[in-house]
């Protein structure tokens, strides 16, 4: 948030597996599934993104600090 970056915890009721933050920033949406280090999405994550990709909506996995600094520096 400190650098213009919306995020709010995402739910969605009745549907499971959806990623845990939806992004916002001048205008650029896209959803974030953050993972223990090391962890991958589950196939039924995978395939919710998926549904969530084919909409041409980004989703992204952060496992570890770094990966939040490469998300920031490539997606803002």
């Amino acid at each position: 948030e400190k650098i213009g970056i919306l995020q709010y915890k995402f739910k969605s009721p009745g549907r499971v597996n959806v990623p845990d933050r939806l992004v916002m920033s001048d205008g650029d949406v896209c959803f974030i599934e953050f993972k223990a280090t090391g962890q991958e999405p589950t196939d039924a994550q995978i395939r919710e993104h998926q549904r969530i990709i084919q909409q041409d909506i980004e989703v992204f996995v952060i496992d570890s600090k770094e990966a939040v600094d490469e998300f920031i520096a490539a997606f803002w």
